[in-house]
């Protein structure tokens, strides 16, 4: 949202430039692309990681102080084109000539060549990118055909950002340009270089990565998810042992005091082994009827003797009952002291598991950032913020560039 639409207003604070940039905004923005490609691509390219230069070296060389690292930038942009020169290349790079009859293919980039070789390239890469977009050649032939056509591609090429640089180049050498000039030029050589077959393959290599990564993330999150359910089942469990106003009595474990149990309600009404009539049962379980079977016990002689026996067994299984209710909560204290020790090794396993996630976390912001630098919103004057890993941090576009 508009942050001028919150009620709560607080006031911004006063952000001072950055100490010791002397570059004008445009020409700080190229020097910080140039520090991430190196720190990002620089490996791919050849580079040598441990002797790359600095952020306040790459200023100095471009202001052209007299510093030991003065010559840094003519060494990077060397290696850049070279790089840029084999791969994408310009098509038809034989037909290129510089002053000296070397064409562009076989040229050997060096400090004092670089200035030269640079021209050729960026004059070859302006004649190319015209004639994808007119689909002319620019020959005198096509010219003759086509005057309407020869005057766009004429004045599409003098308006291509490639051949302005180039004229540039025409006329003082590359040392001799001013800082802005210098950082256009070679922030032009860098976004070519994006088109590069390693630069290529090391994006799609950080993309798979972290796609890679986010999986890894997701089944690690869900790992951590289901211990810490088991946690809490386990605390409600223990929780309910240990308070003896919901703790429920356990049932007996023994199977057969559960089938005496179950067979002991019927014998008052005696049993009819023969499979008889339903009614017959019915009469000699009610005493209403006023009808009494002479084989049943309910008013024989055996009566008594037969209560007694029951009363026996239902002592002998009150007996059972209790020793295997006793047994269940020894099963039970087993359990819980079981369940005790695997709560430690579950404590054991999520500690291993959430300091995973946080290497896999630091894993995903290091790919993330080789891909792209994160862009942190704007501001109300719109300002962008930058988040630059390999610059120092985030860093805040200035009131002069916005």
């Amino acid at each position: 949202h508009e942050d001028m639409e919150l009620t709560d207003h607080t006031e911004l604070p006063q952000l001072e430039r950055c100490k010791g940039l002397y570059l004008t905004p445009s020409a700080a923005a190229n020097v910080f692309m140039l520090a991430e490609f190196l720190s990002n691509f620089g490996a791919v390219l050849g580079f040598d990681m441990d002797t790359l230069p600095s952020l306040s070296s790459l200023q100095a060389s471009i202001l052209g102080c007299n510093d030991p690292s003065e010559d840094e930038l003519v060494s990077v942009l060397c290696h850049l084109l070279v790089c840029a020169i084999e791969d994408p290349g310009v098509a038809a790079a034989s037909k290129h000539i510089t002053l000296t009859g070397q064409t562009l293919a076989r040229a050997d980039v060096t400090p004092h060549t670089l200035s030269e070789i640079l021209r050729v390239y960026l004059d070859a890469a302006a004649l190319q990118e015209v004639r994808v977009m007119t689909g002319m050649g620019g020959s005198e032939r096509e010219r003759r055909e086509s005057p309407d056509k020869g005057h766009e591609f004429d004045s599409r090429l003098a308006q291509h950002t490639a051949h302005l640089m180039a004229n540039w180049l025409l006329q003082v050498p590359f040392s001799a340009l001013n800082v802005t000039q210098k950082s256009e030029v070679t922030g032009y050589i860098i976004n070519d270089l994006l088109q590069n077959k390693s630069v290529v393959k090391q994006i799609e290599s950080s993309l798979d990565r972290h796609n890679s990564l986010k999986t890894e993330k997701w089944k690690l999150d869900a790992h951590i998810r289901k211990l810490r359910m088991s946690i809490a089942r386990k605390r409600i469990y223990q929780a309910s042992l240990n308070n003896p106003d919901n703790r429920q009595h356990p049932q007996p474990c023994n199977d057969d005091s559960t089938d005496n149990k179950k067979k002991e309600p019927n014998t008052a009404g005696g049993e009819n082994p023969t499979g008889g009539d339903k009614d017959s049962t019915t009469q000699d379980k009610d005493p209403s009827s006023g009808i009494v079977d002479k084989d049943s016990p309910v008013g024989g002689e055996k009566d008594a003797p037969h209560h007694a026996d029951d009363e026996d067994e239902d002592l002998d299984d009150g007996d059972e009952s209790g020793g295997d209710s006793d047994a269940c909560l020894d099963d039970l204290n087993d359990q819980d002291e079981g369940a005790g020790g695997g709560s430690k090794h579950t404590y054991a396993v999520l500690e291993k598991l959430q300091q995973q996630m946080e290497v896999v976390r630091q894993q995903l912001f290091d790919t993330a950032q080789q891909v792209r630098a994160a862009n942190c919103g704007q501001d109300r004057f719109q300002r962008t913020m930058w988040m630059l890993p390999h610059c120092g941090g985030p860093y805040l576009e200035g009131i002069a560039s916005c």
